[in-house]
């Protein structure tokens, strides 16, 4: 039961940030401004760093957790939500109470404006203070 309800809890949250469609293949970080729209930016190695971006470029985040039953990761930016699509998102290795367990959540978020906001997931027990965070600066030019 607790299953459902972590997984119902991360669906809804991600929710806010939009649609799914197809999934584009991830590739290594490319942090330069002068970009093709619609490319993948894999921004899983740049926690507590500067992303630059264009309109259209879809940022990908692929975070480990531990498969307890009792932790997700959760979307915490709101000021991010007018900024960023959610293309696709996926949940894989979730087994709750298996010893040793990881689990692993993976999104696909396209950028839809210009400007300057701060991406932010927290890593947390349900209804709990966050243990750990991944923040992006996103600057989008």
């Amino acid at each position: 039961m607790k299953k459902i309800i972590h997984v119902a809890m991360m669906a809804v949250c991600l929710a806010v940030l939009g649609g799914c469609a197809a999934r584009p293949a991830a590739t290594p970080a490319d942090t330069s401004s002068n970009s093709v729209s619609d490319r993948v930016v894999d921004i899983s190695a740049l926690n507590k760093q500067t992303v630059t971006t264009t309109p259209g470029d879809v940022l990908y985040l692929k975070l480990e957790g531990a498969a307890d039953g009792k932790h997700q990761w959760n979307f915490a930016a709101q000021e991010a939500i007018d900024k960023l699509t959610l293309k696709d998102q996926k949940l894989s290795g979730f087994t709750p109470n298996q010893p040793g367990g990881k689990f692993t959540a993976e999104w696909w978020l396209q950028v839809q404006q210009t400007g300057n906001f701060r991406l932010q997931f927290d890593y947390a027990q349900y209804n709990k203070k966050a243990e750990k965070s991944f923040v992006v600066q996103v600057v989008s030019q």
